[in-house]
């Protein structure tokens, strides 16, 4: 029942002038996502076998923040970031009994910006709301639209190291 997610999400986003949010979800083996770019909103089943080497970016904090991609250090993850046109993110990772199966991502597209710690406590706080509705749910969700987007972040995951 992935409309809660959605409805979350999509409010968030809204509220905050997000252009894209999604959610990879290793227990479900799910990419959800709220698309204000492209008007893509939905839920897509993929393999998610490479996720956990994204773990090591929430080591040191559970968020991930980019205020400006130019600065962000991994050459191949900002060129990813740059062709889908992300100009700053938050990342916040989550987690199963104490293993590594996901994160979600706030992304803004038009502009860099910079995160306030308020706009960070709220973000990692919805991402705490939705990591324990899919823990608790823990559902099989169902292959609805998004084109390629999912695909190209995880085949990139590959080329990434930390």
């Amino acid at each position: 029942n992935e409309s809660p997610l959605l409805s979350i999400i999509s409010e968030i986003g809204s509220f905050y002038n997000l252009n894209r949010i999604y959610i990879l979800s290793a227990s479900t083996n799910s990419f959800i996502i709220w698309d204000n770019t492209e008007n893509k909103y939905g839920v897509e089943k993929i393999i998610t076998q490479n996720i956990s080497k994204l773990e090591n970016r929430f080591y040191s904090s559970d968020y991930f923040v980019i205020n400006d991609i130019s600065d962000f250090e991994y050459f191949e993850e900002r060129e990813l970031w740059s062709q889908l046109s992300v100009k700053s993110f938050i990342q916040k990772g989550f987690y199963t009994n104490g293993k590594f199966n996901g994160f979600i991502s706030f992304e803004d597209c038009n502009d860099s910006r910079n995160w306030s710690d308020e706009i960070v406590s709220i973000l990692s706080l919805v991402s705490k709301i939705i990591e324990l509705y899919i823990n608790k749910t823990n559902t099989s969700i169902s292959k609805n639209l998004i084109s390629n987007y999912a695909q190209k972040i995880l085949s990139s995951i590959d080329s990434i190291s930390y």
